[in-house]
């Protein structure tokens, strides 16, 4: 297959953000692990994560996740891991590089909100959960009413159980009027994600800033991060930034391949380059 060039209409910026490059600044790349979905449970494909390191050994690159880092290094293999120069786990409360975690910032939960969830999840009537089905990080409360450990087909089920029974929406609604100092949304059809108001992404940028202050933010995240745990990215970035939506592995893949290949048409003649279009066919 050919490649496709980036069509960047169907991408919505988010906020005032040029798309066209600008020489006098760094760019530094910053992707949401939750647009590399269908993953979780399964490692990257062997092709994307090879095109995925082959960038970040080109350019400044970090990952970042609502999830805890346990779950990431089952889906990002050690090749990308060691490539990017780091990631940001639980909503950007963790921060590693070479599987080392270099900093925490933790977020305590009251009891009550612990209590009001893990009875949520004790009393869930899916007859076919698969524990556990609340985890508790330093930034965010993960509740998979399917269970963290579901097949696809199971969290399938649970989906369509979910269309009839209506158990997450009924819960998103009480969780949010008892506890409106919180912020829950759905990261997917079985999982809720639960956070302080007060914590958002805002400290990934910030981290970034002090690492490249002359840099430019290029942001990809999925719809769902960017209501979640990302909410607070868009007002912490500048007029030169790029906040775009990516929903799935293709867009990440066609973004890669417009960058590469933007990046090789201002690259000097006399600089080796890598990897060429022929073998960049993920989409």
């Amino acid at each position: 297959m050919e490649l496709r060039s980036l069509d960047l209409t169907k991408h919505h910026a988010l906020g005032p953000v040029p798309l066209a490059s600008t020489a006098a600044h760094e760019e530094v790349y910053v992707f949401d692990i939750a647009t590399f979905k269908p993953c979780f449970g399964s490692t990257l494909e062997a092709a994307f994560a090879e095109h995925l390191a082959a960038w970040a050994h080109r350019k400044p690159c970090y990952l970042t996740s609502s999830r805890g880092y346990h779950h990431i290094i089952q889906v990002v293999p050690k090749s990308v891991r060691q490539a990017v120069r780091a990631i940001f786990a639980n909503g950007g409360a963790d921060v590693w590089c070479d599987d080392i975690c270099q900093s925490r910032a933790s977020h305590v939960f009251d009891d009550s909100v612990l209590a009001f969830v893990s009875g949520v999840a004790r009393h869930s009537a899916f007859p076919e959960k698969r524990l556990p089905v609340l985890e508790a990080g330093p930034g965010t409360l993960s509740l998979d009413l399917a269970g963290h450990g579901a097949s696809r087909g199971q969290r399938e089920r649970y989906e369509s159980w979910n269309q009839t029974n209506h158990e997450m929406t009924r819960f998103v609604r009480e969780f949010s009027e008892r506890f409106p100092a919180h912020r829950i949304y759905w990261e997917d059809a079985t999982r809720l994600v639960i956070s302080h108001a007060d914590a958002s992404a805002r400290s990934i940028a910030d981290h970034l800033r002090k690492t490249h202050p002359d840099g430019r933010l290029l942001a990809y995240f999925a719809s769902a991060s960017t209501r979640g745990y990302a909410a607070g990215l868009s007002d912490a970035l500048q007029a030169r930034d790029m906040l775009a939506r990516a929903e799935n592995i293709s867009d990440i893949s066609q973004f890669l391949a417009y960058e590469t290949q933007r990046d090789d048409d201002h690259a000097p003649a006399a600089i080796a380059r890598p990897m060429r279009s022929k073998e960049m066919v993920y989409v």
